[in-house]
């Protein structure tokens, strides 16, 4: 029995060594020494280990002015990768790096300052953090990033951070995006390219909380900017703006597209001064049946921001709260659901207000008296809708044939108030070069409606070129 109670006890000490020796261990690269490689304990603290070599609570931390590479086909998993110190360094990860950071209770990836490029490769973390007094910049132009919780340019309170997407890259954000924030905070997220993915994968309601924030506080700044790629929000998931004090935010889409999959991009602050900006020169928002709030009222008598589009293609709008501005090269497609008769609502108690002035309004038509409308209820006589520059285009849908007589009630509410039409500015319409469709215009500005008045067949080429041989023939006879 003394034998036994002793080998207890060895057994009990040496479980407890083992944990001893899985505690944390904040590794950091040994200055001015090394090759650059992070798979060489020769280039970490006391020339042992590397982090995450044998214990995965480690901190990889890289202070000094070097670059290191990490592209090890063998699984790094580890408690944190931090870059900091005042003369920060940059850490690239390339194709075929296998990177875990962060479980349950720790963090992921800190960037206080210097740069991570990850070229390739797969990055699993809890959290990415650009964050700290300095700047921390994380540029993703290939391979995947994974977070478990959130993605945040900036974080606390005058944190310094920039996302930066290109390429092939894909980022698949767990909970939410993050940009800004903090007081005095500097926040900006761009993507050039590859695609990002909102999951909301704990969160079962996403409208309840927000998936996406760009906001800034003090004297900070926050910026989206999407000028290529796609961007792809959890399905229902709330976007919102703000801005406090004299710090700006802003919301900027000049290419690629943004998928809100019915979910609300939205001004949360019903003062004016506190909300964010909206620019919109390029590429294509989809609503996907969701609701564009650049502007928010708290009653019915507030005045709403407008912005100009140039550019930029909109679809899927179920409500527009706020104003838009169509100039040149822009359009504005009709309808919550791309694919159905359905219904735009200009939100007239928070002064939604639509104008054409040079682009284009597009009402797709799925059949005779089945087309998608615009409503500007008149309620409080504060929506606006004026129809009046640019062109109304019609689109049929690939299953329609029109014909002469079928009718298109475009707008819901009988025209009146604020809502200003013209019959100068509606185009004939032609199909896959099928058709030339004219219009009757007689109860256009009385009562929104439109009429197909002709449709003409437009001949094949080949028809084109029978008729041609045909009449050269005729031709012939008469001249022999």
């Amino acid at each position: 029995m003394k034998t036994s109670r002793l080998f207890t006890i060895v057994l009990i000490f040496t479980a407890a060594t083992i944990a001893v020796t899985q505690e944390a261990d904040a590794v950091n690269w040994s200055p001015l020494v090394g090759d650059g490689n992070w798979a060489d304990a020769a280039n970490w603290g006391d020339g042992t280990f590397y982090p995450g070599q044998t214990n995965p609570n480690d901190d990889g931390i890289i202070d000094q002015p070097v670059v290191v590479t990490l592209n090890s086909a063998i699984p790094q998993i580890l408690k944190n990768i931090q870059l900091s110190g005042s003369n920060p360094g940059q850490l690239d990860i390339q194709a075929g790096a296998d990177v875990t950071a962060g479980s349950a209770m720790t963090q992921g990836i800190q960037l206080y300052s210097g740069t991570i490029n990850q070229s390739g490769g797969t990055v699993n973390v809890r959290h990415m953090w650009a964050r700290g007094g300095q700047s921390g910049t994380y540029n993703l132009s290939g391979g995947t990033l994974n977070t478990v919780k959130d993605l945040r340019a900036a974080k606390n309170n005058s944190d310094v951070g920039t996302f930066n997407i290109s390429g092939t890259g894909v980022a698949n954000v767990g909970e939410f995006l993050s940009i800004g924030v903090g007081v005095n905070s500097v926040g900006v997220f761009t993507q050039s390219g590859g695609t990002v993915n909102l999951l909301n994968t704990h969160n079962s309601n996403p409208t309840t909380g927000k998936l996406m924030q760009v906001s800034a506080q003090g004297t900070g700044s926050a910026l989206f900017h999407q000028s290529g790629g796609v961007f792809n929000n959890a399905a229902n998931g709330h976007i919102f703006m703000q801005q406090l004090n004299t710090a700006s935010a802003e919301f900027r889409l000049t290419g690629g597209t943004f998928n809100a999959n019915g979910g609300l991009i939205q001004n949360t602050k019903s003062n004016v001064a506190q909300q964010g900006i909206f620019t919109f020169t390029g590429g294509t928002l989809n609503m996907g049946g969701g609701d564009l709030r650049t502007s928010v009222g708290n009653s019915a008598n507030a005045n709403g921001q407008v912005f100009n589009v140039t550019g930029a293609t909109f679809t899927g709008v179920n409500e527009l709260w706020g104003g838009l501005n169509m100039n040149t090269d822009s359009t504005f497609i009709v309808g919550a659901d791309r694919n159905a008769a359905s219904l735009t609502t200009i939100a007239a108690s928070n002064r939604g207000e639509l104008n054409l002035i040079l682009g284009s309004v597009v009402f797709p038509v799925f059949g005779n008296n089945s087309a998608s409308q615009l409503d500007n209820p008149n309620v409080f006589q504060q929506g606006l809708l004026d129809l009046s520059g640019g062109t109304i285009q019609i689109e049929f849908d690939s299953g329609y044939t029109p014909l002469a007589g079928h009718s298109f009630d475009l707008i819901a509410n009988t025209p009146g108030g604020k809502t200003t039409l013209s019959t100068a500015n509606i185009a004939s319409t032609s199909y896959d070069g099928l058709w030339n469709v004219t219009w009757d215009t007689s109860q256009w500005l009385s009562d929104g409606i439109l009429t197909i008045d002709s449709v003409t067949v437009i001949p094949e080429p080949a028809s084109l070129i029978l008729l041609a041989a045909g009449g050269l023939a005729v031709l012939r006879r008469r001249a022999a």
